[in-house]
């Protein structure tokens, strides 16, 4: 759910889908299926960085985890950045 800035040093809520970016990150594990069951499914995650956020930071995977990166950052490798949901309003 998007509450708030992925940005962990942000406290901004989320309000508006105009108001800053959203990111869309395909195959996070899900943790409630890995615990009742073996198999661990994959799900679609958002994550939003507010407009302050947004202009220096995009969003990068390490590991299991989504983390902020600063633009223009190469990440290890391409495939790491999260693709940006654009929307349009």
């Amino acid at each position: 759910m998007l509450s708030k800035c992925a940005n962990p040093a942000c406290a901004a809520s989320f309000r508006y889908l105009r108001e800053g970016k959203v990111f869309v990150a395909d195959g996070m594990p899900d943790p409630a299926s890995a615990e009742s069951d073996k198999t661990c499914w994959r799900r679609t995650e958002m994550f939003w960085l507010c407009e302050d956020c947004s202009k220096q930071l995009t969003l990068t995977r390490n590991g299991n985890s989504v983390v902020p990166v600063a633009k223009g950052k190469r990440p290890e490798s391409e495939t790491s950045l999260l693709r940006e949901l654009r929307i349009y309003g």
